[in-house]
């Protein structure tokens, strides 16, 4: 670049050009001329304005600080009466204990703004505490007796009792009479006081309720009223200004005049509207209101208003005030115009005169800086003249640079003293500029080349590192696939074979033929099924966990019943360890809830289970709470037991799926998943879970839920099952096809079936299935969905297209992705494998309307709540038995040997039938406790 190009920014914009002084001056003269006109016009314009917009900002302003005053001050006894209810709530007041109330209240004047703190209870009863004579007291009124008011000392305590007076029922009054009707927390109307009627006050009333919803009594809270018309007339507005609060039927609520709100008659105090307060401005702008405004309820929003009064013009503002507890008020601000007029009209004068002078002066200020300033910028102009005709003189391409020599003086001003030392070492730098752009011109080609090279290399690992995120995601997708396939096969390959299992020891303990033994190892096979079965289900539980699956299906139950059963099905567990197993619920505990009953007994018997097998001696202990804070209902379960601990180290990997603490790893049993699971559910319920445990000593586990309160016209009441013997008459010979691959679980159903008096045809494969219902015209068909040749998904698409006979589905894949695709299919229900002969019946039940012929039991209930016993027996009726037998009875039971205890109960004569099934429906249940206790040697 040359300086010939550089002259471009320098050459002038126009031909005709103005000196500097003239460009200073002329506009600055302008401007203040213009600037002076506009002042002193919208002076004298203002200043008609200015008593509206004051008066306006005036108004607006003491209507914040009125509504500010009254939102504190008024929800300060609200805020008393929570803190108190709080109080009874957490037991930190006994609102039946007079004496500690009184003190408590007393306490409380010291703290908060207010007159008086009252309680009174539905016996006529009542314990206040506040001003009486002019002094802080406390009234008590107990039954049928009169009012007694105590002096006390610093710390609220009784000293003597100062008088006794008599007084109406508490229950009587306003405060009292409007909570117990609304039944919320209110202010009373405003009302005398019963024992000094010249105090007017209002009172802020919240009705308390006990845990059976049953009135207890009322809190209250007095507000003097006339602590408000002190902070009325405290404000300072203008000489005249008046400022009044009314209700909307325009009673006078407070008021900055020095007149009393209410009359004397008959010595009681009577309110009166404002319209007839002797204040005369008030008692105008009440009037005009009136006037104005028939129905002052319909003032909804903050109106300004103007009126004359006494020829002066005022200016009035009505603001509305409302609160939640039931308060509608009104705050009327009045303003008499005159008393900002005669300041104005001065302002104004003022104003015009200023301008004047400051017109004038600005002038002559303008031209004098504008001739200073001029001065060094010619030095500059002719400065930079020479400078321009060296630079272009020189060679900026040869190693003679120019060197500028005409140095550019100083000045008086800052800014024009550094701008000459700039302007003298400005050519050097211009020169060192150029040779530097010229030397950067030559290094930017090799740079660019290698930013280059260094940007391609950048790509190119990340196309890598995309390319093998994407390997990565693609691994971890078919991992994940793979896991999900492996857990289907495997509980398809383990829920068929216990299919089998668990079904033929439903057959089997039909048969009549058995042996008492045989019986027990048949239950011994059907409950080390069951428990297989648990163990797959949590495996599938955690599956469904990590996918984020899981689901919370609320239901509504009986809590304490609930307990009731979990202790009855525990307790044994716990007696075989000769540990006790203590459950403590809270007394308020609300009987009917709605949560996921299925989730939480699951974690309560894992947690509990998990307490019971390391605790070796002493004592497993669920407590049970309930808290309503904030409305919201929340139970809190803690189960504590003084087992083998957890060694700290430990505590933070035992919500690990599959890893298991020290204690756990010295056991037998477990998987490992049983906390996990636990942890995962109490969060899908929205609460938390935690631990703490010290090694050897024993743990506590604590976790909390939200609930939601039921009533029982919500519970889903369950019938109890009685064993199905077979099919009533008059009904058809109903037709089951099966369509099964297995033999085993083929000959299961068929059995199932044939007992119950179906009659049943069998297919192998899907293919021979759709030939068999086309030949025999099935009522219903039970399909296995996995099957060779032509699975049931097909199969049952086929029938479908054919006709609309039921299709049940059968099937030893847990997960929730098959559902829908068994249902897309056509299949109208699904059974779950391994399922149970009461399932199985209830379903073709419910689709073909069949009428079973059930097992004659009388004792049976219709709704099971908890576990009974159909025979109560007495220790009478052991009697009958020789000693030598009772005494090997109570070993056995002692030692809890069931297979004992049914070998002697099979030495009882035949014809002790009683005798015989109430024993043996005790030992069924577990209960040798009971049979221990019955026992009586003499």
């Amino acid at each position: 670049m040359s300086i010939k190009r550089l002259n471009r920014f320098f050459r002038p914009k126009f031909e005709r050009s103005f000196s500097l002084t003239t460009v200073l001056s002329v506009p600055f003269v302008l401007q203040t001329f213009t600037a002076v006109l506009l002042v002193g016009y919208f002076s004298y314009h203002n200043g008609q304005m200015a008593v509206n917009n004051l008066a306006t900002q005036m108004r607006s302003e003491i209507s914040k600080r009125i509504d500010q005053k009254l939102d504190s001050y008024l929800e300060t006894a609200h805020q008393v009466n929570k803190t108190n209810l709080q109080a009874v709530k957490l037991g930190m007041l006994d609102l039946n204990n007079f004496q500690k109330t009184g003190q408590y209240f007393w306490n409380q004047l010291q703290i908060f703004d207010v007159s008086y703190i009252n309680f009174g209870n539905t016996k006529g009863e009542f314990i206040g505490a506040g001003l009486e004579d002019d002094y802080k007291r406390i009234s008590e009124k107990l039954s049928n007796k009169d009012y007694e008011i105590f002096s006390v000392d610093e710390n609220g305590r009784r000293l003597s009792t100062v008088t006794i007076k008599p007084g109406g029922h508490p229950n009587d009054a306003s405060w009292y009479t409007d909570a117990v009707k609304s039944q919320r927390p209110i202010w009373s109307e405003i009302y005398n006081w019963q024992d000094n009627s010249n105090v007017i006050a209002i009172s802020a009333s919240y009705p308390v309720y006990n845990s059976n919803k049953k009135l207890i009594g009322v809190l209250g809270v007095d507000l003097i009223l006339s602590e408000l018309s002190a902070f009325l007339r405290n404000i300072r507005i203008s000489p005249k200004a008046q400022t009044f609060i009314i209700e909307r039927n325009g009673m006078l609520v407070a008021s900055s005049s020095e007149e009393p709100g209410y009359i004397i008659i008959n010595n009681q105090a009577k309110r009166i509207k404002a319209s007839q307060i002797s204040t005369p401005l008030i008692r105008g702008t009440a009037v005009f209101l009136n006037k104005q405004f028939p129905n002052l309820n319909k003032i909804t929003t903050t109106t300004q208003l103007d009126f004359t009064f006494n020829n002066q013009k005022q200016f009035v503002q009505v603001t509305p005030w409302q609160d939640k507890y039931g308060i509608d008020w009104l705050i009327v601000i009045v303003v008499p115009e005159c008393d900002f007029m005669a300041k104005i009209n001065a302002n104004n004068q003022t104003t015009i005169l200023l301008c004047l002078l400051t017109l004038i002066l600005a002038i002559i200020i303008g031209i004098l800086t504008s001739c200073w300033i001029a001065a060094p910028i010619k030095q500059l102009s002719l400065a930079a003249e020479i400078l321009t005709e060296e630079a272009v003189n020189s060679d900026f391409n040869s190693s003679n640079s120019f060197k500028y020599t005409n140095n550019f003086n100083t000045h008086k001003i800052k800014e024009f003293s550094v701008l000459s030392d700039l302007f003298n070492s400005m050519a050097q730098e211009i020169y060192n500029a150029f040779i530097a752009l010229e030397n950067a011109n030559n290094q930017l080609d090799f740079r660019v080349k290698n930013r280059t090279k260094e940007l391609q290399s950048a790509l190119q690992k990340r196309e890598q590192a995309e390319i093998a995120l994407q390997k990565a995601l693609v691994a971890a997708n078919a991992a994940s696939e793979a896991k999900s396939e492996f857990l289907s096969k495997v509980s398809h390959e383990l829920r068929t074979p216990l299919n089998v299992i668990l079904g033929f020891t439903q057959i089997m303990e039909r048969d009549s033929c058995l042996t008492q033994e045989h019986r027990n190892n048949i239950s011994i096979i059907h409950r080390s099924g069951n428990h297989l079965l648990q163990l797959i289900n949590d495996v599938l539980s955690m599956s469904k966990i990590e996918a984020g699956k899981i689901t919370v299906k609320t239901n509504s139950f009986d809590l304490l019943n609930f307990i009731k059963l979990l202790e009855e099905m525990l307790k044994f567990r716990a007696k075989s360890k000769n540990i006790k197993l203590i459950i403590q619920p809270q007394d308020n505990l609300p009987r009917y809830i709605k949560t996921d009953e299925s989730k939480l007994r699951q974690i309560l018997i894992n947690l509990l289970g998990n307490a019971i097998k390391f605790t070796s001696k002493g004592s497993v202990t669920l407590k049970v709470n309930y808290s309503n804070y904030d409305f919201q209902p929340t139970l809190y379960f803690e189960i504590q037991d003084t087992g083998a601990g957890i060694v700290e180290a430990e505590i933070s990997k035992l919500f690990v799926p599959f890893v298991q603490s020290q204690s756990g790893r010295e056991s037998i049993e477990g998987t490992g998943l049983g906390l996990a699971i636990s942890q995962k559910f109490v969060q899908a319920m929205g609460g938390d879970i935690s631990v703490k445990s010290i090694y050897k000593q024993g743990s506590i586990f604590s976790f909390h839920i939200p609930v939601e309160l039921a009533d029982d016209s919500q519970l889903i009441q369950k019938l109890a099952y009685r064993r199905i013997t077979g099919i009533e008459a008059n009904q058809p010979k109903y037709r089951i096809l099966i369509v099964e691959d297995m033999l085993e679980n083929s000959v299961l159903l068929t059995k199932m079936l044939i007992l119950v008096g179906f009659e049943v045809c069998t297919a192998a494969n899907g293919y021979e299935g759709i030939e068999k219902y086309r030949n025999w015209q099935p009522h219903l068909i039970c399909m296995d969905m996995l099957m060779p040749v032509l699975d049931g998904y097909e199969a049952t698409r086929i029938i479908k297209q054919e006709s609309t006979c039921i299709i049940i589905a059968l099937t030893a894949n847990a997960f929730e992705e098959q559902r829908a695709a068994i249902f897309a299919a056509g299949c109208d229900d699904l059974i779950y494998k391994p399922f149970t002969e009461e399932e199985l019946l209830e379903k073709i039940a419910q689709h073909l309307g069949v009428q079973y012929i059930y097992e004659n039991k009388n004792n049976l209930p219709e709704v099971i709540e908890a576990p009974t016993h159909r025979i109560k027996l007495t220790s009478n009726d052991l009697n009958i038995m020789p000693r030598e037998w009772l005494l090997e009875l109570a070993e056995a039971a002692k030692t809890l040997d069931d297979k004992l205890v049914l070998n002697l109960i099979d030495q009882i004569p035949a014809s002790k039938t009683c005798l015989i099934q109430g024993l043996k429906d005790l030992v069924e249940n577990f209960r040798l406790d009971i049979i221990l206790d019955l026992i009586i040697i003499k």
